[in-house]
């Protein structure tokens, strides 16, 4: 017989597609959440491919990001600022509460300022997860794979910072927060230091 027409779409799911989703890129859609709360959190759900974010994304407070699996989606951006703070440092910026980032691929390439990271975790940030990802920076001078001013849980995480003219790190932390790290492989190459893992707190 003919077609059924379409189940209605789940509430507070978005889809980032190619095409046929609700946004083409993942900025869009975060921007059209204006929201989301403890009682109304959000999904972002990404079909695969490979997704250009020029400057990066501020992942806002109760909204969930997840990818279709490990290199099948993945979110760039040739991030990078002259400071380690500064606007469009990282791919994914964290600043508020409550967020997964999940089954996804996230990269920065960096690019001619100083600091550039794939995953900046803000220091006002609470209730962050990053699960199943893999993770890689290069091309900056202060390279950062996870910077973590705040405490997070990292799990089934692999991570890659590489660069040819400073220092990589792979997670950088300073903050005197907990931050858990399950099942994670990190790979720190740099010209002038190489850290796998960097722990400063109140810095």
């Amino acid at each position: 017989g003919p077609p059924g027409s379409p189940g209605p779409e789940p509430a507070q799911v978005i889809w980032v597609a190619k095409s046929g989703g609700d946004y083409t890129t993942l900025a869009a859609a975060m921007a059209a959440i204006t929201d989301a709360t403890a009682n109304k959190p959000y999904v972002i759900k990404i079909a695969p491919g490979i997704y250009d974010e020029p400057g990066g994304v501020t992942v806002k407070s109760f909204v969930d990001i997840e990818g279709s699996g490990r290199n099948q989606t993945t979110i760039q951006c040739a991030c990078t600022a002259t400071t380690e703070l500064g606007t469009g440092v990282s791919t994914l910026r964290l600043d508020g509460s409550d967020n997964e980032i999940r089954s996804l691929t996230v990269i920065t390439t960096g690019g001619a300022s100083n600091f550039a990271s794939a995953i900046l975790v803000g220091a006002a940030a609470g209730n962050v997860h990053l699960d199943d990802l893999d993770i890689t920076a290069s091309g900056a001078t202060a390279l950062r794979g996870v910077e973590l001013r705040s405490g997070a849980v990292l799990s089934d995480v692999t991570i890659s910072a590489s660069s040819a003219s400073g220092g990589a790190t792979g997670v950088s932390q300073s903050s005197l927060q907990t931050t858990a790290l399950e099942r994670i492989t990190v790979t720190a190459i740099g010209a002038t230091t190489s850290r796998a893992l960097s722990v400063s707190p109140g810095s």
